[in-house]
């Protein structure tokens, strides 16, 4: 559902439970106390309905389901390939875009340069030739997906942060869930990719 259509329909249900309060509230000065109880047991009790609404339209039906952090992981560590290593995608509910935290070994090359985008399609067979461009979610030619360049060190190794600045984010319309991740050389040659998926709070790598 759109952010829009969304908001529109939680205010409805909001406004729907606000009159049945109304209805139900006693008359009578002598009972403001009781009415401002009541008034307070219902504000608790519309606020756990919206929670319960909430987590429904995002695809679970317990509240509890409801998390302020939200995790992805994208992992590298293909027994076919040299490259190990994995990007685990961080977000926060009040964060714009999401966190990118990365760790590489085996890597072509020491002290060498690669870039790291993000692509439009799930589908790493072939070698990552159909993964798709980069991903651009709001302008086609922002090449949003571009992560930046890594940089490995003498031991073939790198690891590091993209902090959010960019439009990509993993829940919404336009959720990186579901895409991939690609490692490039310098001249475009796609070296690694890997599917970006949920990740369990229990199992994430845990960052500062």
């Amino acid at each position: 559902m759109a952010p829009l259509a969304r908001l529109a329909f939680l205010l409805g249900v909001f406004l729907l439970l606000q009159d049945v309060i109304s209805a139900k509230r006693p008359k009578g000065k002598g009972k403001m106390k009781q009415k401002l109880t009541d008034g307070n047991e219902e504000i608790r009790n519309i606020k756990d309905k919206l929670a319960i609404i909430e987590a429904k339209l995002d695809g679970s039906s317990d509240s509890s389901a409801i998390k302020d952090d939200h995790f992805a992981h994208a992992d590298f560590s293909n027994p076919d390939d040299n490259i190990i290593g994995f990007v685990q995608v961080q977000q926060n509910t009040n964060e714009r875009g999401a966190n990118f935290y990365f760790e590489f070994s085996k890597l072509p090359g020491n002290d060498a340069e690669f870039h790291v985008h993000v692509h439009e399609f799930g589908d790493v067979s072939d070698n990552c030739n159909n993964i798709g461009g980069h991903y651009d979610p709001i302008l086609p030619d922002e090449d949003v997906g571009n992560l930046g360049h890594i940089e490995t060190n003498s031991n073939s190794a790198v690891e590091g942060v993209w902090k959010n600045g960019t439009d990509l984010t993993i829940y919404g319309d336009h959720s990186i869930v579901g895409r991939s991740i690609a490692i490039h050389e310098s001249d475009g040659t796609k070296i690694a990719c890997a599917v970006i998926g949920w990740c369990s709070e229990n199992t994430h790598h845990h960052h500062d």
